[in-house]
């Protein structure tokens, strides 16, 4: 059984809780997005747009480890921190006599740690890939 993109969105969707579903294109564009900075930092990944399936270089299914689908969710994750640091960023910039925001700062910051949080953990998998001295 091949490792599937439902698989790597599930490691995404398990990392937080979100009001609205999310718009199964722009998760999509995240995953890609993912899958291509996995490619340029470690190796390549193939993945079968039609079957939405990984497979290798021959278009053989594949099964990843689960330490490079828990990479490829959380840099979803990162993507979705990113966007939604940058909501909290134009929301804050508003600025009328008729509105106010409260307590936009602490947001930021709360959205900053965020993303800190996720980088943290993004680098701690990638380290998880490395051989270790028993090998």
């Amino acid at each position: 059984m091949a490792t599937t993109y439902e698989d790597v969105v599930a490691v995404f969707e398990s990392t937080f809780l979100e009001r609205v579903a999310l718009s199964d294109d722009l998760v999509f564009q995240w995953f890609k997005m993912a899958c291509g900075e996995f490619s340029t930092q470690i190796s390549q990944l193939c993945f079968n747009n039609e079957k939405r399936i990984f497979t290798d270089i021959d278009g053989n299914d594949i099964v990843l480890n689960q330490i490079v689908v828990n990479i490829l969710g959380y840099t979803i994750k990162r993507f979705y921190c990113e966007r939604q640091y940058s909501k909290i960023v134009k929301r804050s910039n508003i600025v009328s006599k008729d509105l106010s925001i409260n307590n936009s700062e602490g947001d930021k910051r709360q959205a900053k740690v965020e993303i800190d949080w996720v980088n943290f953990k993004i680098v701690d998998l990638y380290e998880q890939l490395k051989d270790t001295a028993y090998n």
